[in-house]
């Protein structure tokens, strides 16, 4: 009888031990999808910025070229140029908060937050309605 119960509480704690491990796991697992995605996010907004770094440097190009056939005068053009790109900084710089800062936390948050494998973007479920 003595046997028995003591053979009982090496089965619980042996069961508590597994599971503690398993919970201790997934923990990790979790933790390591979270990281992962967070990063391939973050080295795709990165190759966009770039790919918009240098679409903005064609188009700006091409206002150069349409300019100057208009004009004529190099200086001038640039001068244009120049302040076109600092009106863009100043509306960047102004609208910060709502343009990049909060778009950007709102994704990592989401990111972090959601139960694994449930991470969606706002076309995810716009697709799924």
């Amino acid at each position: 009888m003595k046997q028995e119960k003591e053979g009982k509480s090496m089965t619980l704690t042996q069961t508590i031990k597994e599971y503690i491990d398993l919970k201790l796991e997934y923990y990790q697992l979790t933790f390591v999808e979270k990281v992962s995605l967070l990063v391939g996010h973050i080295i795709l907004l990165v190759l966009i910025a770039l790919l918009g770094l240098a679409g903005l440097l064609m188009i700006i190009l091409l206002i150069y070229n349409v300019l100057m056939d208009w004009i004529g005068i190099a200086w001038i053009v640039s001068l244009i140029e120049l302040s076109f790109l600092g009106l863009v900084a100043v509306f960047l710089w102004i609208f910060r908060e709502k343009l990049v800062v909060k778009p950007i936390a709102g994704i990592i948050i989401r990111m972090l937050i959601e139960p694994s494998g449930k991470f969606k973007t706002k076309k995810d479920d716009e697709i799924e309605e």
